[in-house]
């Protein structure tokens, strides 16, 4: 299974711009299965959205 860390790996690349509160909560829902990251549907889509907030905090200003 190959890898992609978050600090060096798509999400790091990911375009700024419209929606990027989506595309990131589509990515924790569906998961990134070539870098072995499991999907979350289990979770209510509130639940989706606030988890892509948080992520999103941490996202460096580039």
């Amino acid at each position: 299974m190959v890898t992609s860390p978050l600090v060096a790996g798509p999400f790091v690349w990911m375009p700024t711009g419209e929606k990027l509160d989506l595309r990131i909560a589509c990515i924790i829902k569906f998961g990134m299965p070539i870098t072995g990251m499991p999907d979350h549907k289990f979770l209510t889509d509130s639940e989706i959205l606030a988890l892509g907030d948080h992520v999103l905090k941490f996202r460096s200003k580039r």
